[in-house]
């Protein structure tokens, strides 16, 4: 494990825990072109989620990985939801993992 991403390993393993999900969840950091104009991405599909996460400065990773984790809770919510990914309960839960994780 680099150095570099410590902070990241450490959020990952900060929301397994925190904030666990019913479906499998594997996080990957890409580099910048395979996903230009996105800082990450989260595809779900068959009871699993893949959370993609552009690599950048480790700030913007982590910030990013709060957001594509609310999706995967957003998903498993037995609420519906319509076209937009990011509806009222999307930003609640992010709202909830942001908060938790700053310790606010």
């Amino acid at each position: 494990m680099s150095r570099r991403y410590t902070k990241l390993e450490a959020t990952k393993r900060w929301l397994r825990k925190t904030f666990p999900c019913q479906m499998s969840v594997v996080i990957k950091v890409v580099e910048p072109a395979s996903q230009p104009d996105l800082h990450g991405v989260c595809i779900l599909g068959e009871g699993k989620a893949l959370i993609r996460i552009s690599r950048a400065e480790e700030t913007m990773m982590i910030d990013t990985l709060l957001e594509e984790w609310a999706h995967v809770l957003r998903e498993e919510s037995p609420i519906p939801y319509g076209e937009d990914a990011h509806d009222q309960m999307f930003w609640a839960l992010l709202a909830a993992i942001t908060k938790q994780f700053r310790g606010e």
